[in-house]
């Protein structure tokens, strides 16, 4: 891949931004979660109505805007499942920080996340999740010429989440080796969109900070750091002991 298709996805990202509205809007605050925002018809933030309005939802509804997020081996996750330390820590975070989980394989990273989703979807966010592998390949698959997606179709919804979930970052390179430049620039569009306006990212990987800045480079580990609370998982494997 050369530098030209590399720099596809910024280019274009410097063509659209949708999170800022072009017109001014009146800010007031919202008198349910007392945030200074623009209120709709209900009187409420869209955050609050959103929440309103699936509180109200028959029990299969909201099982399935679960499943839309949350991976059915972990649809039965909850936040009273995690352990204490972890949901302290979690509770004193700004609005705006993520969670990096990192841990050896079969710790719990992915329940977590998934526990954190349906909490997150409960409270009337917007949250898209996505392994990285995955983001990659679907990205890779727009320069096709027959693709009926481009790359700005792919990202936008991963951008503009209220919560987005990036699972398994760096977990497909062996040891030594490196990231390739397409996926360091895909990693870097992304979470310096999200830190710009102040969007949360949790992530998830075996590796710490300090591997996944030699795999993809500097730059991502300081977004990293920046971005999210670091946070190791420990314990035995629990895919395993369930055998």
């Amino acid at each position: 891949m050369n530098e030209q298709e590399t720099q596809t996805i910024a280019e274009i990202l410097h063509k659209h931004h949708p999170v800022v509205s072009a017109r001014k809007s009146k800010l007031e605050i919202c008198p349910e979660c007392k945030q200074k925002t623009e209120l709709g018809l209900f009187g409420v933030c869209v955050k609050c109505h959103r929440r309103r309005s699936f509180s109200a939802l028959p029990l299969e509804e909201k099982q399935r805007m679960f499943e839309d997020v949350v991976q059915k081996r972990y649809i039965s996750a909850e936040c009273s499942d995690l352990s204490e330390k972890l949901l302290e820590k979690i509770g004193a975070l700004p609005e705006d920080k993520g969670l990096f989980l990192w841990g050896k394989p079969g710790v719990g990273k992915t329940y977590a996340m998934a526990a954190l989703a349906k909490k997150a979807i409960r409270l009337g966010n917007i949250v898209k999740r996505i392994s990285y592998e995955m983001l990659c390949l679907k990205l890779r698959d727009t320069f096709k010429k027959n693709s009926k997606n481009t790359e700005y179709e792919i990202i936008e919804p991963l951008l503009n989440a209220d919560l987005l979930l990036i699972e398994d970052i760096g977990t497909t390179k062996s040891e030594g080796n490196i990231e390739s430049d397409f996926s360091v620039r895909t990693l870097l569009v992304i979470l310096d969109w999200r830190i710009e306006h102040c969007l949360p990212t949790n992530i998830t990987t075996n590796r710490p900070i300090e591997e996944l800045g030699k795999t993809f480079d500097q730059r991502i580990a300081s977004r990293l750091v920046q971005a999210c609370e670091i946070i190791k998982l420990s314990g035995e494997d629990k895919r395993c002991t369930k055998l």
